[in-house]
C-alpha cells in the first residue's frame, strides 16, 4: 500500500505541475505584416544588431554543489548538471536531456492496480524502486523521490525542494533538513540571498 500511495502521489503532483505550466504560458497577440525592406537596408540594420548581440551575450551561469544525506527524505528537483543519488526508496525521472545509469533499482514497467500514467506523460517518465544508485548528467525537468535513507551529490544549476531528517552543504553553506517542513534550496545560492541588505539609519528624535 505504501508503494502504491507513493507512486500515485508522484503522478498526481506531476500532472498538476504540467497543467500549471500550460496555463502560465503567455498568449501571443496576432501580428500584422511589416513593410518590406530592401536588401541594402536589411544589411545596414543587421550589422548594428549583430554587434549588440555579441556585446550582450551572457556568460555561462556559475555552477554550485550540493551534498545531502538523511533519512525519510522526500525531494523534488529540476535543473541541469551531474547528480548521483544513492539509497533505498523510489524515484521518478521525467524529460531528461542527457544520459543516466541505474544500478540496484528496478524499473516499474507494470504499475500497481489503480495507478495510471496520464496520457501526456506516457513515454516521458520512468519510475524506479529498490536500493541502489542513480547517476545522471544533463538537463531534467523533474526528479522526485521518497527514500528511507538517501545521499544526494549534485554539481551544476538546479532547484531542490527537500524534507526529511539530515544535514547537507550547499556550495559551502550548511543546511538542515526538517521532517515536516519542505525547504527550497537553489544551487548555487543567488547573490540576493547571500548579500546583506542595507538598512537605512533611523533618525534620532530630539527630546524637548
Amino acid at each position: 500500500m505504501r508503494k502504491l500511495a507513493i507512486i500515485g502521489l508522484c503522478l498526481v503532483i506531476l500532472g498538476v505541475w504540467a497543467v500549471a505550466q500550460n496555463e502560465s504560458k503567455p498568449q501571443l497577440a496576432p501580428t500584422t505584416p511589416l513593410p518590406q525592406q530592401s536588401a541594402q537596408e536589411q544589411n545596414q540594420n543587421a550589422q548594428p544588431q549583430n554587434t549588440q548581440q555579441n556585446a550582450q551575450k551572457p556568460s555561462a551561469p556559475k555552477e554550485g554543489t550540493l551534498s545531502v544525506e538523511g533519512q525519510y527524505m522526500g525531494f523534488f528537483s529540476r535543473g541541469e548538471g551531474t547528480l548521483t543519488l544513492k539509497g533505498k526508496g523510489m524515484f521518478l525521472l521525467s524529460d531528461l536531456q542527457g544520459s543516466y545509469s541505474v544500478s540496484g533499482f528496478t524499473l516499474q514497467e507494470q504499475l500497481p492496480r489503480g495507478v495510471q500514467i496520464p496520457p501526456q506523460w506516457r513515454g516521458r517518465i520512468k519510475i524506479y524502486y529498490g536500493n541502489g544508485t542513480l547517476t545522471l548528467k544533463g538537463k531534467y525537468d523533474a526528479l522526485r523521490g521518497n527514500f528511507r535513507v538517501a545521499t544526494i551529490q549534485f554539481r551544476g544549476n538546479a532547484a531542490f525542494n527537500l524534507s526529511g531528517v539530515g544535514k547537507g552543504n550547499n556550495s559551502g553553506k550548511e543546511i538542515t533538513l526538517y521532517p515536516q517542513a519542505t525547504q527550497t534550496v537553489l544551487v548555487p545560492e543567488p547573490k540576493w540571498v547571500t548579500e546583506d541588505t542595507d538598512v537605512a539609519p533611523v533618525p534620532k528624535v530630539k527630546s524637548r
